[in-house]
């Protein structure tokens, strides 16, 4: 397997510098987050489709032209520094990837799937409500995540539903998720905290499911044909709940007892989350192992971030 380099470690020394930025005081060290930015920029280039190669061209175009008209140096770091704040949320939550799809919960989740639901009306449901609620945690990673998860034979016949579903699902996210990248943006520029407006996502969420379920309760898909009852763990399940239960509700005490802006404590809570977690399910060896599939595929395909 050809190793890729320059792209992780740009992105991931970015990353790091910025979140150690944020507890220690490091002289030069907004440049170098700037200058890995950059250099972090130019390595995706190759590799971006059309549309958004085009758009990056045409803003750093744009930006240059800025600069000769009469910016500076600083306008210019100013600048790579904007949203590095937001790309952390897409650098650093997919980590947890890594332990869901652990073969600790992967099974269970399979027999889960398998053994609950009798037709494709509960199936879609299901999925629907399991990605508005993980993509309330996951954010970015919700869909790869769950699409993996449901590769199963059981919906092998229905993947324009269980598409259907999934971006349905994560279309809801936005309503009230503290995660989401645009209402942490909002929430980060204005100093908004939010639980002082979860309320009106919550109620705006619950009445868009409700509604959805009525203006769409035919069937359009087939049967799925009956199978025998999987065993699967509800321990574990209730773990797995349990856990994102619980990042939830820290990030949300974070933000209201911290002086730290949403989009800075989610990346920091997504990391120290996954060490803990990978390291008690699995050991320092299968963190690794996840590790290096994270540097060496979820990165590399990062591109529209």
């Amino acid at each position: 397997m050809k190793i890729k380099f320059f792209r992780p470690f740009f992105v991931l020394g970015m990353g790091i510098m910025f979140l150690t930025s944020l507890f220690v005081e490091i002289p030069g060290i907004e440049i170098a987050i700037a200058v890995f930015t950059a250099l972090a920029l130019i390595s995706y280039l190759p590799y971006l489709s059309r549309v958004p190669l085009t758009v990056v061209i045409i803003l750093n175009m744009t930006a240059v032209i800025f600069y000769i008209i009469g910016g500076t140096i600083d306008d210019v770091i100013d600048g790579l520094l904007m949203n590095t704040a937001v790309l952390m949320i897409f650098i650093f939550v997919p980590l947890l990837a890594i332990p869901i799809t652990s073969p600790r919960y992967l099974k269970d989740i399979t027999g889960l799937l398998k053994s609950s639901f009798k037709n494709t009306k509960q199936s879609y449901n299901a999925l629907k409500l399991g990605t508005f609620s993980i993509g309330s945690v996951l954010n970015v990673g919700t869909l790869p995540i769950l699409f993996y998860l449901t590769d199963t034979d059981q919906f092998k016949d229905h993947k324009v539903m269980r598409m259907a579903a999934l971006n349905r699902g994560f279309a809801l996210a936005f309503a009230w998720s503290p995660y989401f990248i645009s209402i942490a943006v909002i929430l980060s520029y204005f100093d908004v905290q939010w639980i002082s407006i979860a309320a009106y996502g919550l109620t705006l969420a619950v009445v868009s499911l409700i509604g959805e379920w009525f203006l769409f309760n035919d069937n359009k898909y087939p049967e799925i044909p009956e199978s025998p009852p999987v065993y699967y763990s509800k321990r574990r399940i209730v773990e797995l709940g349990v856990i994102m239960l619980f990042m939830t509700g820290l990030v949300i005490a974070l933000d209201i007892l911290s002086g730290f802006s949403i989009v800075n404590i989610i990346p920091i809570v997504a990391l120290v989350l996954f060490v803990v977690w990978s390291v008690a399910i699995g050991g320092v060896e299968k963190m690794v192992n996840g590790l290096k599939s994270y540097t060496q595929e979820r990165i590399p395909k990062m591109g529209n971030e």
